[in-house]
């Protein structure tokens, strides 16, 4: 479920209410997924959360994953969130979740093809594929 914005988290609302660090960090977390990565809207949320509670950035512990492949990284960057909500940590889960799920709108267009092309593409094929039938025809009978 997507999210248009932090105000769709009843339970980040709440915990902001509540000052209850633990679960603003923890929804946070979540909120980047389901706001797509867009940047901005998790700013707005992060935002929303230092004006009115407790929470704040931290400062980086310097702990990364350097190995694996780009899910494990933002899997392991995302849950780290949690314990050391920094700037720079954000700025990672954010660039890996874009490596991870790329935006919808930029997948490319393929240009349709017409009739006369897609029978001229078969054709081609369909003549190579009989050239290799001729070919090990040959090779059968001048083994036998």
């Amino acid at each position: 479920m997507s999210y248009n914005s932090y105000r769709d988290s009843s339970t980040f609302l709440r915990a902001v209410k509540d000052n209850n660090i633990f679960l603003i960090k923890s929804v946070l977390e979540g909120l980047i997924f389901r706001l797509d990565g867009d940047k901005k809207k998790c700013e707005e949320a992060i935002e929303y959360a230092r004006n009115n509670s407790d929470f704040d950035w931290e400062e980086d512990d310097g702990v990364t994953l350097t190995e694996g492949s780009i899910k494990d990284k933002y899997n392991y960057e995302k849950e780290r969130l949690v314990k050391n909500f920094s700037k720079e940590r954000f700025e990672r889960v954010i660039r890996l979740y874009k490596e991870l799920y790329p935006p919808k709108n930029n997948i490319k267009l393929v240009k349709k093809k017409t009739v006369w092309e897609e029978i001229k593409e078969r054709k081609k094929e369909l003549s190579i594929a009989i050239a290799v039938v001729i070919v090990i025809g040959i090779i059968i009978v001048a083994v036998v």
